[in-house]
């Protein structure tokens, strides 16, 4: 069932019947991709495989090419103030679900962050064709722009900021 066909948002941090998954490179990802692209599926949250394609796509490129979001002022100082341990539970514990998709709602919103959310109409082609085009672009980048949360990051954090990314939103991913 494609998540359009539900009369009310689902709670995402309630969800039960999620995948656990873990990636440990980008080819890791490429090869749950190509498995999920082959296999009929069912998406457990809020959005369909290609929106969820496409906001993976569109937080990648933001390494790449920059971006206009930033979390609001007070969140920022919290994020500077416990940057260690906050980079240990999203980088190596992983994320959790049930962060509001319209973007930042602690302490106030984010509303450019829209520009990371997919359109409600993509298509599970056209979301993954955006995906492969930003996993390409930013395999292939040699310089990468700061994280907006965590400042001037090495590449293997970007690459582990992105694994845990694309695990939180494909656990929502089942093959039937």
């Amino acid at each position: 069932m494609r998540p359009e066909n539900r009369s009310l948002p689902v709670d995402t941090k309630h969800v039960s019947q999620r995948r656990k998954l873990r990636f440990e490179s980008l080819a890791d990802l490429d090869a749950e991709i190509e498995r999920l692209t082959a296999a009929d599926v069912v998406c457990l949250g809020n959005w369909s495989l290609g929106q969820i394609f496409s906001h993976l796509a569109r937080v990648m490129l933001t390494a790449v090419d920059g971006t206009t979001v930033r979390p609001p002022l007070p969140l920022r100082v919290l994020a500077f103030c416990f940057r260690p341990l906050l980079k240990w539970r999203l980088l190596e514990a992983g994320m959790p679900a049930g962060l509001p998709h319209q973007g930042f709602r602690v302490f106030g919103t984010v509303p450019q962050a829209s520009e990371l959310v997919a359109d409600a109409g993509v298509t599970d082609e056209a979301g993954l064709t955006e995906l492969r085009t930003a996993i390409e672009r930013y395999k292939s980048a040699d310089k990468l722009f700061p994280h907006p949360g965590f400042g001037n990051i090495p590449r293997r954090d970007w690459d582990r900021f992105h694994l845990r990314h694309a695990e939180l939103h494909l656990s929502f991913v089942v093959p039937k």
